[in-house]
């Protein structure tokens, strides 16, 4: 039952606040609105948008943007068994899923659409298995030579991830930050509110400060809603009531 209240915890929290994803924390929350417009992240640059999240095909599985168009292709014509249409089912499902909740507000609530594609591999591959020794010679050299393009381009993708790791932990915290948190790390009092909440995890680890955060468990609606996405509360309100010393903003 504890499991059922905290996904309900979360998927109900974005379901009602899907629409300030990517709203600035501060400028456009209700009582700090600057300006007379909101833009929103739904609001900007849809199009742009809706292509370049289709991008994550490739980019999680490469493999289905190389063997899936010849295997559809031939399977087109051909009469498929009761196990290739289940896999075919589950791999359409799966990418269903993974579509809708990556390029549809509020079905984003029920999770990180691009993460879906990773359930794509196992029937995927298994499909492929399957299908392999029914289809012409020719066609299978051209699907193993996909195949093996899909193992190199994994490779190059993993290369650079594993080169973007150093440094992406040096460019998490700008030159600029980095000085304001030597500031404040020997600084005697406790409790740092930032905005925005992408702050809080960098400027703890830096400063060995305790931070107003808190929106990884349970608490969505009850701890978390009053700042985020957007400030429902007074800043200066906060300040008072809770144990907290400094503001990075």
């Amino acid at each position: 039952m504890l499991i059922f209240n905290l996904h309900w915890d979360i998927v109900s929290f974005w379901n009602e606040n899907i629409r300030f994803l990517g709203s600035h924390q501060y400028y456009e929350s209700p009582g700090y609105v600057k300006g007379n417009s909101k833009p929103t992240y739904w609001k900007r640059k849809r199009l742009r948008r809706f292509f370049s999240r289709l991008m994550f095909i490739p980019y999680y599985n490469v493999f289905a943007f190389l063997l899936l168009p010849p295997l559809m292709y031939y399977v087109i014509s051909h009469p498929q068994g009761k196990l290739a249409n289940f896999l075919w089912t589950w791999l359409i499902l799966t990418y269903g899923w993974a579509f809708s909740t990556s390029l549809f507000p509020y079905f984003r609530a029920l999770g990180a659409g691009a993460l879906y594609i990773y359930q794509s591999f196992s029937p995927m591959f298994l499909l492929l298995g399957l299908s392999i020794p029914t289809v012409p010679a020719h066609l299978q050299w051209g699907l193993y030579m996909l195949w093996a393009a899909g193992i190199i381009i994994s490779m190059f993708q993993w290369e650079k991830y594993c080169k973007s790791l150093s440094t992406s932990k040096t460019a998490a915290i700008g030159e600029d930050l980095m000085e304001v948190l030597n500031y404040l790390k020997p600084l005697p009092k406790d409790g740092v509110f930032c905005i925005p909440f992408q702050l809080p995890d960098g400027t703890a680890y830096w400063t060995r400060k305790k931070v107003f955060w808190g929106g990884h468990s349970y608490g969505f609606q009850t701890m978390l809603k009053p700042y985020f996405p957007i400030m429902r509360e007074d800043v200066r309100q906060t300040l008072k009531r809770e144990p907290l010393s400094y503001l990075l903003f």
